[in-house]
């Protein structure tokens, strides 16, 4: 919504599943668990620049791809969290919990796979 500013006291709790999304990158960049294809020329990459305002609050050696890779999975998690809540997924995917269960663990299946960490 234009001109939309959250009050205060929401920011710290809406920022917990992202900084949770954020630890895991930091934590496997720090154990070297990342992609090879990440370190190279990682800072050549357009994201590189795109991604400074986030990655100011990291530390070195978070390459720039897998933050764009969080990223993407943080904002896929809270639409698929919001299509569920606001009726979305109706005549989309099937209304049986098992169904719905079934979707969810899929779409974070993809996700890991998507974030490559090993």
């Amino acid at each position: 919504m234009p001109g939309y500013v959250a009050p205060a006291d929401t920011v710290r709790p809406a920022s917990r599943v992202t900084a949770l999304l954020l630890t895991i990158v930091v934590e496997a960049a720090a154990a070297g668990r990342i992609p090879a294809a990440d370190i190279r020329d990682a800072e050549a990459q357009p994201v590189a620049a795109a991604l400074a305002p986030i990655r100011s609050y990291l530390p070195p050696g978070v390459p720039a791809p897998l933050v764009q890779r969080a990223l993407t999975v943080w904002t896929n998690l809270f639409g698929v969290v919001s299509f569920e809540l606001f009726g979305q997924l109706h005549n989309v995917v099937g209304e049986d919990p098992a169904d719905r269960d079934a979707f969810f663990a899929e779409c974070i299946r993809g996700w890991i796979t998507f974030t490559a960490i090993t």
